[in-house]
């Protein structure tokens, strides 16, 4: 008789604990099979170590004590991914928590209840991004969520460790490094808001598992149109829609930054002044912006407007009496009609999503990069160009910052490097200067006279 057939004879007349003991290997807990209820096998060398063996066929470490004059099991793990050694060890030391006057099951009851990364993160943007930052700042930690911090979010708090974070940083910038340290700046953001609001496990002792994950080092980017290419630019534009070619005039002309235009709202533009005002909500610096609006930005907005009225008055006097009659293709253009009236209201780039306004048109950018014959280049590169021209006329720091919105001279700084025209200037003088001394030089020897050696000197 096998020792499993003996196992559930034995349980069947002993009640539902069983009273098999044996000493555990991984040879004889293999020949346990699964029987048509659930039974126990007890290890004779280690008191109150146990395998379960359900019918599903799931074999399971378990460790019985009594505290609190209560019988309790705590689960080990699951064998044979649990070895018997290892199960030994974990059963000696939860019989030391007990000998210390500890709960071994407490702790694991603590773990359970403990909440995972992902959680702290949905946390963090529902309690801080949400009430204190721009509204986009939710839904941009939620992207890099997805698309960087995923391999994390499942571990629990106390499994996050420096070691841990420092691996998957190396990992994830091998995607992008620049876009890997923003999801560090939001791990670390986050790690600080559960030490702050006594979320944080025991195990980080106060201390951000992310201090000392160093970052990716980052260079500035400084690319812009030169004059060849910007007329290329302007063309290439001329062949898209009407709205895709607004939207990348309007970056270019005001210098404004992508998600700004993308939201720009008739509500904040000043069109007999000639301003644009960026709420302090929806601006990255945090503060409120005013933007002056160049003679062709003016004149672009002002069509849109005409359009706008048009197109407002002409969905609230239609009225559709042969609606009966309509394809699904005529439903379809009407909704569009409807929606972008109503989006239209708001926005100065109404669309179709749940934002109610345009998103970034990627697609309609690469054809006119491709038409243009114009290589790396981003939307984000216009604004730079705003920047680089102004320099190159002669703008100081202070105006090209005002004119960009900049909250400090540092971010302004870059614009000073992009035109080379005075550092060209400065050089020139020195090189001149350097030519001038060296012909000085020249002519200064060409007037020393030798002199013939003295008789003392001969001897």
């Amino acid at each position: 008789m096998s020792h499993s057939e003996r196992t559930v004879r034995q349980r069947q007349g002993n009640g539902a604990e069983g009273t098999t003991r044996i000493h555990f290997t991984k040879e004889a807990l293999e020949e346990y099979k699964p029987g048509e209820t659930p039974y126990y096998v007890w290890d004779e060398d280690e008191r109150g170590l146990g395998l379960l063996v359900l019918p599903s066929g799931v074999r399971t470490f378990y460790f019985r004590f009594r505290a609190a004059g209560q019988s309790r099991r705590l689960q080990l793990g699951r064998f044979p991914g649990l070895t018997v050694p290892a199960a030994r060890r974990k059963a000696q030391s939860a019989r030391g928590e007990l000998a210390d006057g500890k709960d071994p099951s407490e702790e694991t009851r603590e773990r359970r209840a403990e909440m995972n990364l992902g959680e702290l993160l949905a946390k963090y943007a529902e309690d801080h991004l949400k009430p204190n930052r721009k509204p986009g700042a939710a839904e941009a930690a939620a992207q890099l969520t997805r698309d960087y911090l995923a391999p994390l979010v499942a571990f629990k708090l106390s499994d996050v460790t420096r070691r841990r974070v420092a691996e998957w940083h190396v990992r994830a910038s091998e995607k992008s490094r620049v876009r890997t340290n923003r999801a560090l700046s939001l791990l670390s953001a986050a790690c600080s808001f559960a030490i702050v609001r006594d979320l944080a496990p025991a195990r980080w002792v106060g201390v951000n598992p992310c201090h000392g994950v160093k970052a990716n080092r980052e260079e500035s980017r400084e690319r812009f149109l030169h004059p060849a290419e910007l007329g290329r630019l302007l063309q290439a534009i001329e062949a898209e829609p009407v709205d895709h070619q607004d939207f990348f005039k309007l970056l270019l002309y005001t210098g404004a930054r992508r998600a700004n235009v993308q939201a720009m709202k008739w509500a904040d533009l000043d069109l007999e002044k000639g301003a644009w005002r960026i709420p302090a909500a929806e601006s990255k610096s945090g503060t409120a912006m005013n933007i002056p609006l160049v003679g062709e930005a003016l004149a672009i907005l002002l069509r849109r407007q005409t359009e706008r009225d048009n197109l407002l008055e002409h969905a609230a006097t239609t009225v559709h009496a042969d609606a009966s009659r309509w394809t699904f293709r005529d439903v379809r253009l009407r909704a569009i009609e409807r929606r972008k009236a109503e989006q239209g209201a708001t926005f100065v780039f109404p669309g179709w999503g749940r934002t109610g306004h345009f998103v970034e048109p990627q697609i309609p950018w690469r054809r006119v990069l491709k038409r243009a014959k114009i290589a790396d280049l981003r939307l984000h590169d216009l604004r730079r160009t705003m920047g680089s021209w102004l320099a190159g006329q002669g703008a100081n720091a202070f105006v090209i910052g005002k004119a960009l919105g900049h909250k400090s001279l540092a971010a302004t700084a870059v614009y000073a490097r992009l035109d080379l025209d005075p550092v060209r200037a400065a050089m020139q003088a020195v090189s001149t200067a350097f030519v001038k001394a060296g012909v000085e030089a020249e002519a200064d020897e060409k007037k020393v006279v030798e002199m013939k050696p003295t008789r003392k000197a001969r001897r």
